[in-house]
């Protein structure tokens, strides 16, 4: 439970609606809404005005917490929580040796194991150590896999530097489509094997430059794998800040992106809100 569900807990229990906390505030009711409803994330300024309305103090402690089995095997590691994408969920890293993350949309964070389980058998992924549903918490524990993501300095520096590795991720990526994956990519619909989050920072290689493996497979399965070229120009776009090397990476990807498919996969998703990047 995080710090706005546990406000969200104490103001029900105390019975003041969004209403009357905004009159206590001075924060407009549809803002407190959004937060609530994880739409928007809080401001100092907001928390500030929602703890003191409700006579609560904010303490930092450097705690999380997971199941028994799982305390049992990182116990003692030191850890880290970094951001992973947008999905709201909690990652910790410990000891560069186990990945935990931990989830309140526990379907998702099941298939998510499931398809990473299934990958492994081709691609190197990460090794499932606990998978532990508890409460309102889906808690996945696996290997950490060292490697260096495509937004390292080394690699945005030198752009064709970076095309050169995608053309081998890109590689390994059609070597999937011989393969029966028994998931459906949830964005898209076609035969060839999509990831479904083919961004940079979602790639990794090891210290010569060698692919190694993805990072969050929850999206992965038959689809179009446009789809995932749209979204590879997107990152690639984003993360160089510039537009200069799309040709030369298009070109020696072997890939053509169209009009239509950049819109349908990647515009309207970001005019939606719905694109997780």
């Amino acid at each position: 439970m995080d710090i706005i569900d546990k406000i969200v807990a104490i103001r029900k229990q105390r019975g003041i609606s969004q209403q009357k906390l905004s009159k206590m505030t001075g924060v407009l009711q549809p803002v407190i809404a959004r937060v609530e409803s994880k739409k928007s994330s809080p401001t100092v300024e907001f928390l500030s005005k929602i703890l003191n309305a409700l006579d609560l103090e904010l303490s930092l402690v450097d705690f999380f917490e997971s199941p028994k089995a799982i305390k049992k095997v990182i116990n003692g590691l030191p850890h880290k929580r970094i951001s992973v994408g947008r999905s709201g969920d909690k990652v910790f890293v410990f000891g560069e040796k186990y990945l935990l993350k931990i989830s309140d949309d526990i379907k998702q964070l099941r298939l998510e194991k499931e398809k990473t389980e299934w990958i492994s058998q081709y691609i190197r992924s990460a090794k499932t150590i606990q998978y532990i549903e508890e409460d309102t918490c889906g808690y996945y524990l696996r290997e950490y896999i060292r490697g260096h993501t495509l937004i390292e300095e080394q690699y945005i520096n030198n752009p064709k530097r970076l095309i050169n590795v995608l053309k081998e991720v890109v590689m390994e990526l059609r070597k999937m489509d011989s393969f029966d994956c028994p998931f459906s990519s949830p964005d898209s619909i076609g035969n060839d094997f999509v990831h479904g989050d083919l961004c940079l920072p979602n790639i990794l290689v090891d210290d010569n430059d060698h692919f190694i493996g993805f990072i969050d497979l929850s999206s992965c399965g038959k689809g179009d794998k446009q789809y995932d070229y749209c979204w590879l120009l997107w990152s690639f776009e984003y993360n160089l800040k510039t537009k200069q090397y799309s040709d030369l990476l298009l070109k020696e990807l072997s890939v053509e992106i169209n009009a239509d498919d950049y819109l349908r996969y990647v515009t309207l998703k970001m005019i939606n809100g719905s694109g997780n990047y």
